[in-house]
């Protein structure tokens, strides 16, 4: 959200909420802007529009779905002896999916991020204490 919200300054959005959600949910406005940069944008359908109800629904999809990559990936770090979950891991899976990721809900397959820091296996307890912190 931090380069989303510097960029936005940058480009002259003054709204907060604009500037927080600019990456999820990628208003119309934000895409004539970069169109209009480079080449006129030409008018789009009616019919392919989206609303800004379909842009919140379409955003939280996109969360649910991050969060449920993360927490695959913490799962599997959980549970492997040949990597096992580190706080380098959980970082770089938070800073490459985040930083809008749901930590304590429950995802469709069952289970938390949270929980699964703590189910942690082949790890020390300094490390599963750290990610819990994270």
């Amino acid at each position: 959200t931090c380069r989303s919200f510097f960029s936005a300054v940058d480009e002259g959005l003054h709204n907060v909420w604009s500037a927080v959600h600019l990456e999820d949910y990628e208003t119309d406005e934000a895409k004539a802007r970069a169109g209009s940069k480079s080449s006129p944008t030409r008018r789009a359908s009616k019919r392919i529009r989206r609303t800004k109800k379909d842009n919140v629904a379409a955003s939280h999809l996109l969360l649910i779905e991050r969060t449920s990559i993360v927490h695959f990936c913490v799962t599997e770090w959980a549970h492997s002896k040949q990597s096992p979950l580190t706080l380098g891991r959980l970082r770089w899976a938070l800073r490459e999916y985040g930083p809008n990721v749901r930590i304590n809900q429950r995802v469709e397959i069952g289970g938390t991020i949270l929980v699964e820091c703590c189910r942690a296996r082949y790890v020390k307890e300094s490390v599963i204490l750290g990610c819990i912190r994270e």
